[in-house]
C-alpha cells in the first residue's frame, strides 16, 4: 500500500515537473518570438529613421545648392570678373590681373576706373571729364571748368616727370597743354593713369556713355594686391 502511494506521488511529481517544464518552454518560446518580433520592428524603425535622415540630408543639400545657384546668378547678373586688357592703368592695376566689374552701375563719377569699348577692343581707364565740362592740363595740373583738381593717384609719377623736366600728361599733338572746351552730352573724357604709355581720349576722343561696360569695383587677383575702389 505504501509502495503504491509512493509510486503515485512520484508519478504526480514527475507529471507536475513536466507540466512546469512545458509551461516554461512555452514562456521561453513566446519570449523568443516576442524578442524576434521586437527585433524586426526595431530594425524596421531603424531603416525608416535612416531613410528619413537621408531624405532630410538630401533636402538640406538641395536647398543649399539652389540657394548658391540663385546667389551666383544674381551676382553674375550685376558683376563680372575680367582680366585687365592692357597696361594703361599701371601701377594701380597691371595687365592680366583680375578685377571685379559692376556691369549695372549707370552713374559714372569723376575718377571712376571703367572698362569701355573702343574700335572693338576692351580698354580700361579713369574718367577725368564729365558731360558739359571743360578740361585743361597746364604743366601737368588738371583744371575742370577752370577749377584745380587734385589727381592724388598720379602724384608720384608727376613729381618724377617734373624732376626730369618732362610732362607726364602729354597732349597728342606735342603741345605743352591739353585743352578741351566742352565735353559733349552723354560722353566722357577718359585717361589711363599710365599716361606716357596709355592710348586714351587724347588720341581717339570722347567715350560715349553707351560704350562704358562697367565700373571697376575691386582688384581680386593676385591676392597680395587685392584692393577695393
Amino acid at each position: 500500500m505504501t509502495k503504491k502511494k509512493s509510486s503515485k506521488t512520484k508519478n504526480k511529481v514527475v507529471h507536475e515537473e513536466e507540466k512546469r517544464k512545458k509551461k516554461t518552454h512555452k514562456k521561453n518560446s513566446k519570449k523568443i518570438r516576442t524578442s524576434k518580433k521586437n527585433s524586426k520592428n526595431s530594425s524596421r524603425k531603424k531603416k525608416v529613421s535612416k531613410k528619413k535622415k537621408n531624405y532630410l540630408l538630401f533636402d538640406i543639400l538641395l536647398s543649399i545648392g539652389l540657394t548658391l545657384m540663385i546667389l551666383l546668378s544674381v551676382f553674375f547678373f550685376f558683376f563680372k570678373i575680367q582680366s585687365v586688357p592692357n597696361n594703361s592703368m599701371e601701377p594701380v592695376v597691371y595687365k592680366e590681373e583680375k578685377i571685379l566689374v559692376n556691369k549695372k552701375d549707370e552713374i559714372f563719377n569723376r575718377f571712376d576706373i571703367v572698362l569701355y569699348s573702343q574700335s572693338n577692343d576692351i580698354k580700361i581707364g579713369r574718367i577725368i571729364g564729365l558731360p558739359g565740362e571743360s578740361i585743361r592740363y597746364i604743366d601737368d595740373y588738371l583744371y575742370v571748368n577752370d577749377l584745380p583738381m587734385d589727381e592724388k593717384f598720379i602724384v608720384d609719377q608727376v613729381n618724377a616727370a617734373q624732376i626730369k623736366g618732362e610732362l607726364f600728361t602729354e597732349p597728342e599733338n606735342g603741345d605743352t597743354s591739353l585743352q578741351i572746351n566742352e565735353i559733349p552730352k552723354d560722353s566722357y573724357f577718359i585717361l589711363g593713369d599710365n599716361r606716357p604709355n596709355a592710348t586714351d581720349s587724347r588720341f581717339f576722343g570722347f567715350v560715349e556713355e553707351k560704350k562704358i561696360n562697367g565700373v571697376v569695383s575691386a582688384k581680386l587677383l593676385p591676392i597680395k594686391r587685392m584692393d577695393k575702389y
